[in-house]
């Protein structure tokens, strides 16, 4: 069975599984997710995100399977924010501390989301929030500049002042 088929087939079974299930925890939707994986052990809504059809899972999408990460501490949203579909996921669902919060290298979708150019993506009030909650990080508003300084430049006065400051800090610093 080709990925195609696979992710079809997954969408299939995972829908099925949903309207069965009236209040699933955590743990029963981790098991669900993992039984429809792929064979390499991905997520299924791993490899949805990968191949930039999130969207077709956007109904079955809740805060707990997004936060579900790999052993690399990879969420659905690291690879959404990779992909550019981020803005595929109802933005209801998301809240900046999500955003914020990193994967074992240290990455968080806010930084791979600039390294891509695809903040634009994401609702500005869940910027400015994922940027208070990473602002203490030293590196955080250089690492974004660097990614995608022409739209950091252009909404810079958005932002909170707190973020604001930060960033302006680094760009008259450089």
């Amino acid at each position: 069975m080709n990925i195609e088929e696979r992710i079809t087939e997954g969408l299939r079974r995972i829908t099925q599984t949903a309207k069965d299930w009236r209040n699933p925890t955590r743990k029963e939707l981790a098991a669900a997710q993992g039984e429809l994986g792929r064979s390499d052990g991905t997520p299924l809504l791993h490899g949805l995100a990968r191949a930039g059809r999130l969207g077709e899972a956007a109904h079955l999408l809740t805060s707990d399977l997004l936060q579900m990460t790999d052993f690399w501490g990879i969420s659905v949203l690291h690879i959404a924010a990779q992909n550019g579909c981020l803005g595929q996921i109802p933005p209801n669902l998301l809240t900046g501390r999500m955003l914020a919060r990193q994967d074992k290298r240290g990455d968080t979708p806010i930084h791979i989301a600039a390294q891509g150019k695809h903040l634009d993506q994401i609702p500005f009030a869940l910027l400015d929030q994922a940027m208070m909650e990473i602002r203490d990080d030293d590196h955080a508003a250089r690492n974004i500049l660097a990614g995608d300084r022409d739209f950091i430049e252009a909404n810079l006065m958005r932002f909170s002042e707190k973020v604001r400051a930060a960033f302006l800090a680094e760009l008259f610093s450089a």
